[in-house]
């Protein structure tokens, strides 16, 4: 649609301002911006309004992108996955301690020994002191977009998988054992909240609690080591891969 005009009654639709709004009320500011935009849309009988405007708005919603979000998610689990992979297959089948949650303090991306759930670590050192490479594959994890993501994905290592013995049991995904559980937050609920330090290392802020080993903890060993991709009465919104596949 061609529009001759993208302003009307002092609203400039090209940037989602308003004359005369306060600094730090909706439309005072171009968009992108902290605050709300303003737009106008033409009204539904253009005998009323100048034929010159005929702007025409259409509300989208989150839910209007969730299958971009499912693409995106499978996409960036084939990535980190297959990272996992390559470091288990340099390594004899072992994988690296994950980055322990700490409700105290930012999350932290250090491999911690005996955790056997986490996040991905950025830093091997508790990893290599037992034997093994202290630096993933090369451009695993240097990814400009993987800053973005790296908070809302966690792993699971089964004890046969982890670079020392440790307590607990199998991990399985779906009832089907494999050494590692990968698993991507979905979106975030209404009742969940990624804010604080305390909440970046609270676990059902990201993961629904079929997926919280631990009873709730986000530590193994503590049992628990079951994932799902589903349950019973309804599908998992986080993204759970093994380490064969992702769905």
């Amino acid at each position: 649609m061609f529009c001759k005009r993208l302003d009307r009654n002092g609203i400039n639709n090209s940037v989602g301002t308003q004359s005369g709004a306060a600094p730090g009320t909706p439309g005072s500011s171009p968009i992108p911006v902290s605050v709300a935009a303003t737009f106008v849309a033409s009204p539904r009988f253009p005998e009323y309004d100048p034929p010159d405007f005929n702007d025409t708005l259409i509300w989208i919603s989150p839910t209007d992108f969730d299958r971009v979000y499912a693409r995106m998610q499978s996409w960036v689990g084939d990535q980190v996955r297959a990272c996992l992979q390559s470091y288990a297959l340099a390594n004899g089948g072992i994988y690296p301690w994950p980055a322990v949650l700490n409700g105290a303090s930012s999350p932290d991306y250090q491999d911690d020994t005996g955790e056997r759930f986490g996040r991905i670590p950025s830093d091997l050192s508790n990893t290599a002191a037992l034997g093994f490479s202290p630096t993933w594959p090369t451009s695993c994890f240097s990814w400009s977009w993987w800053n973005d993501w790296r908070e809302q994905i966690f792993y699971a290592v089964d004890q046969s998988a982890a670079p020392s013995v440790t307590g607990g049991g199998s991990v399985t995904v779906d009832g089907i054992a494999s050494p590692i559980a990968l698993m991507l937050a979905g979106r975030r609920s209404a009742l969940q909240t990624r804010s604080s330090n305390t909440e970046k290392g609270r676990i059902s802020n990201y993961l629904e609690s079929a997926n919280i080993p631990g009873s709730g903890a986000g530590q193994i060993p503590a049992g628990d080591e079951a994932f799902q991709t589903t349950t019973l009465t309804q599908a998992i919104d986080d993204y759970v891969c093994t380490a064969a596949a992702c769905p």
